[in-house]
C-alpha cells in the first residue's frame, strides 16, 4: 500500500506545482494571453506574427484538437491546453532529474527550482504554447542522456516533434551525438546517426515554414526590416548592446530590485557549473552541458534575451546542470550507456 500511497501524492503534488504555475502565468499575463493565442490561432492558414513563426505546426494542431475534443472556444481550449503542457512538464522533468539526483528530496529542490525559474521569467511576456512544449522536451532529453543515452527510435520521435514545434529545439538533438562521442567507448555510427536525425529536423523545420507561411501580422516598419531574409531575426548586437545597458543600470540603487534582468539567470546556470565543477559537470552530462550552450548562444545570436520566454528551453537542463554539480550518483560509463542503435 506505501508504493501506491506515493505515487498518488507524486501526481498530486506534480499537479499542484503546475496548478500554480498557470494560475501565476493567468495573474500575470493578464489580457496578454491573447497575444499568444494569436500567434497560433490561425497559424495553419499561414497567418502568425513573423515569419519565423511559421513553421510551428503543432501547438496549433493541438489546440484544434483540443477545441473539437471539449467543444471550448479558442482561448480556454488554450488555457486548458496549457494546463496539461504544464502538468506534462512537470512529469517529464521528475523523470529526467530523478536519476541524477542523492534522493527525493534533491530532485523536489530541483524541480522547485525549475518552477521558480519558470515564474521568474514572466516580466510581462506571455508563455507560448511551442516554449511550454520545448520545456518538455529538454526535460525528456535530460531524462533519455541521463538513463543511459536513449535509443535513436527515441530521439527520432524527440526531433520530430521539436522540428514541428520550435526550430530552436532541434538542437537537442547535439546531446545524443555528444553523448556518443564521449566517455570510455565512441559510437561513431550512433553519433553520426544522431546527426544526420538532427540536420534532417533541421530541414523539416525550415520546409514546414515555406509550405506553411503566408503572412505575418507583425512584420510592418522596423519590424518588417528585423526579419530580414525570414530564417532568423539577427539580434546579437541590439541583445549586447541591451545587456549592458541592463548591467549598467543595476549601479543604481533605485534599480537594484529591478526584475527585468533576473530573466536571463537560466543563461548564467551552464556558465556557473563549468565555472564551479567542469569535471563533475561534463563527466555525467555532456550532450547536456554543450546543448545548453550552444542554446545560450543561439538565443544570444537570434532571440531576445530580456522576452523570459525564450530562455524557457533551458530549465530542465538547468536543473540537471544543478544535481550534476551537486555530485549525484556518477553517471554509467558510455561503454554502458552509448545511445542504442534501435528502438
Amino acid at each position: 500500500m506505501r508504493r501506491p500511497l506515493l505515487v498518488l501524492l507524486l501526481v498530486l503534488a506534480l499537479g499542484l506545482l503546475a496548478a500554480v504555475e498557470l494560475r501565476v502565468a493567468v495573474a500575470i499575463d493578464g489580457k496578454r494571453l491573447t497575444l499568444a493565442l494569436s500567434a497560433i490561432e490561425h497559424l495553419l492558414e499561414g497567418e502568425t506574427h513573423w515569419r519565423v513563426y511559421g513553421g510551428r505546426v503543432l501547438t496549433p494542431v493541438l489546440l484544434r484538437g483540443a477545441m473539437a475534443l471539449t467543444g471550448a472556444a479558442a482561448l480556454p481550449a488554450f488555457l486548458g491546453l496549457m494546463a496539461a503542457l504544464l502538468a506534462i512538464g512537470k512529469f517529464a522533468a521528475w523523470w529526467g532529474l530523478r536519476p541524477l539526483a542523492r534522493s527525493d528530496a534533491e530532485a523536489w529542490v530541483a524541480l522547485l527550482a525549475l518552477t521558480l525559474g519558470g515564474l521568474l521569467l514572466r516580466n510581462g511576456q506571455p508563455l507560448y504554447l511551442w516554449d511550454a512544449v520545448d520545456m518538455v522536451l529538454a526535460a525528456l532529453a535530460v531524462g533519455l542522456c541521463a538513463r543511459g543515452g536513449g535509443s535513436i527510435a527515441a530521439w527520432a520521435l524527440l526531433l520530430l516533434l521539436a522540428a514541428c514545434n520550435r526550430e530552436g529545439a532541434v538542437l537537442l538533438g547535439v546531446a545524443p551525438v555528444v553523448h556518443a562521442l564521449t566517455g570510455g567507448r565512441r559510437d561513431g555510427r550512433t553519433a553520426m546517426l544522431a546527426g544526420a536525425l538532427t540536420a534532417g529536423s533541421f530541414g523539416l523545420a525550415f520546409a514546414l515554414r515555406e509550405a506553411v507561411f503566408v503572412r505575418a501580422t507583425l512584420e510592418v516598419g522596423e519590424g518588417a526590416a528585423r526579419a530580414g531574409a525570414g530564417i532568423v531575426h539577427l539580434r546579437v548586437a541590439e541583445n549586447f548592446a541591451t545587456l549592458g545597458t541592463e548591467l549598467l543600470g543595476l549601479l543604481e540603487p533605485m534599480r537594484l530590485l529591478a526584475l527585468r534582468p533576473l530573466v536571463v539567470l537560466p543563461a548564467l546556470v551552464p556558465l556557473l557549473a563549468l565555472a564551479l565543477r567542469p569535471r563533475a559537470v561534463w563527466q555525467r552530462l555532456p550532450g547536456i552541458t554543450t546543448t545548453a550552450w550552444l542554446l545560450v548562444g543561439a538565443t544570444l545570436v537570434a532571440g531576445e534575451v530580456l522576452e523570459g520566454r525564450v530562455w524557457a528551453i533551458l530549465l530542465p537542463l538547468d536543473a540537471a546542470l544543478m544535481l550534476a554539480m551537486l555530485g549525484g550518483p556518477s553517471a554509467p560509463s558510455s561503454a554502458k550507456t552509448a545511445v542504442k542503435k534501435t528502438a
